[in-house]
Order: structure tokens, then sequence, then C-alpha cells
């Protein structure tokens, strides 16, 4: 069968096999990861994923910054993360994103900020990233998300310079320097929230001029220019959270109201274009600045902490409406400030 028979949407993700499918309908295994289509009588296979893995890395612990990348595998539901290499030299505060084959790691800071963009090939079993660029400007804290053919990375800062750029890099991106597409409407930094539906990346929250905010802010794909708008708020302002999303919501997790920490976990419904978000549950504690994956059916809240850093990871059930996350292993190390990227592809997640 041809390519133009295949329906735009997955309709069915589940280890079974479907009963009663129509011709053209897509089915995710999600044991093997693969995906198939039915062909009016059986199913051909048109595409087999990687097992699914989340990566976390740098950061800084017991007061100095770490090179260390960790890997937990989907669904993780216990034990320790595995030490699998390096990037290439201490720091944390970097944005994170990926492609299809590819992690991308993007500036960062370890005694000033950084530019460079390093990238480690899925599924790294061991080994160390490589330094393929550069973003227009060096840069730290600031958020990334990507679409299926580019990584972005906003916001941020330089020094005490907040940085309202939005840079992009294309993919499979092995060297030159990131392009810068636009800006942001606000300037923010300090670990905003970033994430990604099929046809829109989102920035949540983060530390303005003076000020923590509420803003979720929403760049259109491809954006090759122009401002992002702003589309909504979180429930309350405040910067150093986490964020991840399934196909069909965004979640923030954890954050900084100064003085208050917090554990709260808030969603909205893609493509989000309006209104506030939901809180609907809560962390096991209270967390500032940790760092979240996600795989097709889990989000994933790792490290960090109130006033330490602590090691351990908590984990959510999609579509999570309420209730609280459950503490499911640990980090090698208790980490802080450190960047993330996942190898759930958009071949599977949003086809």
């Amino acid at each position: 069968m041809s390519l133009s028979q295949i329906k735009s949407l997955i309709t069915y993700r589940q280890t079974n096999e479907p009963e009663n499918p129509s011709k053209g309908e897509l089915w995710l295994h999600l044991t093997t990861k693969s995906v198939k289509v039915y062909n009016g009588t059986s199913w051909d296979i048109i595409w087999i994923g990687l097992p699914g893995y989340g990566f976390i890395i740098g950061g800084s612990y017991g007061g100095n910054y770490t090179s260390e990348i960790e890997r937990i595998t989907f669904p993780f539901d216990s034990g320790t993360a595995t030490l699998l290499g390096n990037i290439s030299y201490t720091k944390g505060y970097m944005s994170g994103f990926n492609s299809t084959n590819y992690g991308f790691l993007t500036g960062g800071q370890n005694t000033v900020a950084i530019s460079t963009v390093e990238r480690i090939e899925f599924p790294l079993d061991s080994g160390n990233s490589s330094a393929v660029g550069n973003l227009v400007q060096s840069r730290t804290a600031g958020a990334g998300c990507n679409s299926s053919l580019h990584g972005y990375t906003l916001g941020g800062q330089n020094s005490s310079v907040k940085i309202t750029n939005v840079d992009r890099l294309t993919f499979p991106f092995d060297s030159g320097t990131s392009n810068q597409v636009g800006n942001l409407s606000i300037t923010t930094t300090n670990v905003p929230g970033g994430l990604n539906a099929s046809l829109y990346g989102y920035l949540c929250g983060g530390y303005g001029t003076s000020y923590w905010h509420s803003n979720i802010e929403r760049i259109t794909f491809p954006f090759d220019s122009g401002t992002s708008s702003h589309v909504g708020n979180t429930t309350m302002s405040r910067y150093g959270l986490a964020a991840c999303n399934s196909t069909i919501y965004g979640f923030l997790g954890g954050g900084l109201t100064d003085p208050t920490y917090r554990s709260i976990i808030e969603r909205f419904t893609f493509p989000f274009d309006s209104g506030t978000a939901n809180h609907v549950g809560n962390l096991t504690t209270t967390r500032f600045n940790p760092a979240a994956v996600n795989s097709t059916t889990h989000g994933y809240f790792c490290g960090s902490g109130p006033t330490s850093s602590f090691s351990s990871i908590e984990r959510i059930i999609f579509p999570f409406d309420s209730g609280t996350s459950t503490a499911i292993g640990n980090l090698n190390h208790s980490v802080a400030v450190h960047s993330t990227c996942d190898n759930t592809d958009f071949i599977t997640q949003f086809v």
C-alpha cells in the first residue's frame, strides 16, 4: 500500500493486537516500539524504534559541576540510573532537546556562560558526547524544545544580561552555528520549563528582569521568524521548574516562588492557546531545579531539591489528572541544575 493510504494519527497504542482494525490504521506496539500499518488483512511493520531512554546530564552535586551522562530505560519503575560517559566538560544549566537519532545539549555554564552545542547519539550505551557547534551567543539557564526537524533554545542569560533570543538548529546538526530566528515576548531565565507538542513549542514560567512570572509562551513550528505568543499562564508564578509532555498534555512540576518551594504538578491540554494550566497533583516533595524526561506513557522528574540537591526519581502515569507522583528510583548522585533529553520520537509520539 502507498504512504498516502496511511492515516495521520496512530490509532492504537497497546501490546495486544488490535481487534477489528480498518485499512490504513496505525498500531504502536508498546513493547517492541514498532509502528505497524494494517493493509486490510494483516499488519505491516513500517518503523522499528529503539528502546526508550531518558538521559540525565551534567549539573552540580557536592558544590561542584559534573560532566556525567546517566540513563534510565523506560518504563523505569525501580533501581538506579546507569552511568554511561561524559559531556565535554563539567557544567550545568544547559538546555536539552532531541531529534530522532540524537540528543542535544546547548549552552550552560561552569564559571561563565557557554555557547557550545553538544550531541549524543542514541542509544549511547557508553562513551561521550561530541561538541558539534555553537549557539549564536553564550547563554545559560534557558529552555529547550524541538519539532521533528529543528531544535530550539529559548531565553536564558549571559552574565547579568537576560536573553530573549530564540535560536534554531536544523537536524542532524553536526557542525556550524545555530540561527537566531526570533524572540520571546518576555525576558526569562533561571530554568523556565520547555516542552513541545506536534505543532508547537512552549516555554513556561521562569525569572524575568526582576520577578518570577507565570507566562506560558508558544512558538509555532517551524518558527523561522517573529516573536513567541503569550497564550496563557501557570497557576502560580515560579521559576526552576521542570517540564515534560505526553501526546495530549504538557506537564510542569516543582519550582520556587521565593521564598516558597513547590511540589505542584500542573497540566495543560494541547494545542493550548488560552487560559490557565490546571493543578492536577503533586510531587512527593518540593523540588527546585529538577529536570524531566518522558516516554510515551510516563513522565519522570529527576533530582534536585529545595535547599540542597538529592537523587530521587519520581514518575507520573499519563494522562495523570489527579494524585501524587511515585518515587521509583535514584540517580547515581544527588544533583541539581542538570539537563535532560530522551529518545521519545515524533514518529511514535506525534505521527
